[in-house]
């Protein structure tokens, strides 16, 4: 969780910043929920790359700060949040959307009401 946190912290700044890219730390959980984003338009894209031993993300945000108004996390490692998919439906907002692990990997809300599948409920983005 610790990852996602400062991948939170760090498209929050870069964005304030009114940064184009910014490098983050290689993470499964990082990669999937950047595809999710990168499919509902908030970042422009993403790509890793290798420096040594280490893996890398580097991420494309919109430097004008059209995208992304705020990002938080709702499961925290002290307090995890899951979701049904009557939970979904209920939290659904015209605003913004919530982003799920499934066991069908990392989702969308509407992406998991559609599939009819519930999972942890790992941030808010609007």
């Amino acid at each position: 969780m610790h990852h996602l946190s400062d991948l939170i912290v760090r498209i929050k700044n870069a964005t304030l910043a009114e940064k184009e890219s910014f490098s983050i730390l290689h993470c499964n959980v990082n990669e999937s929920v950047l595809a999710v984003l990168k499919e509902h338009g908030y970042i422009k894209d993403f790509k890793k790359y290798k420096e040594g031993k280490f893996k890398y993300i580097n991420i494309e945000i919109f430097s004008d700060g059209s995208s992304i108004t705020d990002i938080k996390a709702v499961s925290k490692p002290g307090r995890r949040v899951y979701a049904n998919v009557l939970d979904l439906k209920k939290r659904k907002s015209r605003l913004g959307m919530y982003i799920v692990s499934t066991p069908k990997g990392v989702l969308s809300d509407k992406k998991a009401i559609s599939q009819n599948i519930g999972g942890e409920i790992l941030l808010r983005v609007w």
